[in-house]
């Protein structure tokens, strides 16, 4: 299977970086960016981060035209896949013909809907950088929380697509699934929970980002440190928040809620913040309850956040 690398982003360009959690969290992302920032300013190349917690392609196609094309990217780097998979199925018994039926059918609707997310961003004009799934991390020794069997195999099914893709369309790859997956067994690269990546692991893809394009990453330690060192902190600090409010709007709702005016969808949302508070309980964890405050707090004046972020980018 031949494999095209990309190759540096070129002056001028409008990079939107796609995906779910472990886009949105901004982290890799953002020590791409700082390497340009400091190493190659003369090229002017601008980042966005169009990332989703708990995105399957299906949420990056309903926020494709808001949240993505409005920016006009040249290149979209995208990583999508885990959470299209129904990894809860493993906790079905291999015997159980449902597990499998689950599976295969998750696998199916995956393939077609990456084929229309790869054509709307290309009937953009920008180039897509697929990227392959990082890894569930089945075999590391050094998370906390139980485990899924076939997890890491499952994972690796979405990673041979997305190469397959890559090949056929002749799109440039970057296999994030490999850089992380030979090296996990290792090295603390994952949280507790052996879906995202721990600083380290941040580290990694975007030191696997940048080599594919043939570049030499800095060895900043986290991406606070590499936002600092090239200016981009409070940029750092700004698509956080921002993607949590994106993120808010799909985690704290229905599709059937989704379309409600944003008011309505604020009265609601501050409504079960209240009643969760009073008592002292939050069931989602604490994690939810920051993303719903963002919401109630940001939703207002989305565009006028997206569009400070414009500018800063």
């Amino acid at each position: 299977m031949n494999r095209i690398l990309p190759e540096p982003f070129p002056p001028g360009a409008r990079v939107v970086f796609a995906g779910d959690s472990i886009t949105c969290v901004h982290d890799h992302v953002a020590r791409v960016a700082a390497h340009y920032r400091l190493h190659e300013p003369a090229r002017g190349v601008r980042f966005w981060n169009a990332g989703i917690s708990g995105a399957t392609v299906p949420w990056l196609l309903d926020a494709f035209e808001w949240d993505l094309a409005r920016v006009r990217p040249t290149h979209v780097p995208l990583m999508v896949g885990i959470n299209d998979s129904d990894r809860d199925a493993l906790r079905l018994p291999p015997s159980d013909p449902a597990r499998r039926e689950r599976l295969d059918r998750a696998f199916a609707r995956y393939r077609e809907n990456l084929g229309v997310l790869l054509d709307r961003i290309a009937a953009l004009g920008a180039r897509t950088i697929l990227c392959t799934p990082t890894p569930y991390a089945e075999f590391s020794p050094f998370t906390g929380w139980g485990t899924l069997p076939g997890g890491h195999a499952l994972v690796l099914r979405y990673a041979d697509e997305v190469r397959r893709v890559a090949a056929e369309r002749g799109l440039p790859l970057v296999d994030l699934h490999a850089a992380l997956g030979e090296r996990y067994p290792a090295e603390r690269l994952y949280g507790d929970d052996r879906v995202h990546p721990t600083p380290a692991g941040h580290a990694r893809m975007a030191r696997a980002f940048l080599e594919a394009q043939g570049l030499e990453p800095d060895p900043f330690g986290t991406a606070e440190e590499a936002a600092d060192a090239a200016g981009l902190r409070a940029w750092l600090d700004a698509w956080r928040r921002y993607r949590n409010l994106v993120s808010a709007h799909y985690l704290c709702f229905p599709p059937e809620e989704r379309a409600r005016p944003v008011a309505e969808r604020v009265a609601r949302l501050s409504a079960r913040i209240a009643e969760n508070v009073a008592a002292g309980k939050w069931p989602e964890g604490d994690w939810f309850r920051g993303i719903a405050e963002i919401y109630v707090a940001d939703a207002p004046r989305r565009a006028e956040l997206a569009a400070a972020l414009d500018a800063m980018a």
